[in-house]
């Protein structure tokens, strides 16, 4: 049903229409944007009247155009190396290697590597039904007998979500407090308090994410303090 949802409507039905919406009335569909993504900010997050409204007044500016003059499939190529996980991703892995004094080498992440492929047709990048296709052939000519032809992509998303399961709780009891995040006007603590112990309790996904990420950023405000 996932599937499906994304092929009919995230990837087809719906960014056709929003361009449609710029076109007829551009002011009011952007304008029916942003209110949208202002409405959607969890409340607990930035507090303080003066913080939310400077968060507010950034959203028009990092919205996706509804019509991109390269393309949405271009445009969503573009959002995908510049996502924040991948930048997160990226200097965990550099902060790595400066402290273990160790040079980390990603022959994919080469800039004309990504350069070539970014320019390449989707129907060549996912030839045969499976994705790296171009890579996957390279790879098997050097390394025969290894099946990396049609080796099926093993994502790390269950184990990530059994990890949280069973160590948020521990790890949520031990915090101590979200002081530093709230002296910063960052989030109220006593409703971010609230909606852990609610996720805990229900054992949500995304807010067993949440929790981790306000532990996260806690812990690092006070390493830096």
């Amino acid at each position: 049903m996932q599937v499906l949802r994304c092929l009919l409507w995230r990837y087809s039905a719906r960014p056709l229409a929003s361009a449609a919406l710029d076109r007829m009335a551009p002011g009011l569909w952007k304008a029916n944007r942003v209110w949208r993504s202002v409405r959607s900010t969890l409340p607990w997050i930035a507090p303080a009247p003066a913080l939310r409204r400077e968060l507010d007044a950034r959203i028009d500016r990092f919205l996706p155009s509804p019509r991109p003059s390269t393309g949405f499939y271009l445009q969503d190529v573009r959002a995908s190396l510049e996502h924040t996980l991948t930048s997160m991703e990226l200097e965990e892995i550099f902060e790595t290697g400066r402290r273990l004094h160790v040079r980390f080498l990603h022959p994919y992440w080469d800039a004309d590597v990504v350069d070539i492929l970014y320019r390449t047709p989707p129907l060549l990048l996912f030839a045969g039904g499976r994705s790296k296709s171009i890579v996957r052939q390279i790879m098997a000519r050097r390394f025969p007998g290894l099946g990396l032809e049609h080796q099926k992509k093993r994502a790390g998303t269950t184990f990530y979500r059994s990890v949280l399961h069973r160590e948020i709780p521990a790890l949520w009891a031990r915090r101590g407090s979200l002081d530093a995040l709230g002296d910063l006007g960052v989030v109220e603590p006593g409703q971010a308090t609230a909606m852990a112990t609610k996720s805990i309790a229900e054992n949500f996904g995304t807010g067993l994410v949440r929790i981790w990420d306000l532990v996260n950023v806690e812990s690092w405000i006070r390493a830096h303090q």
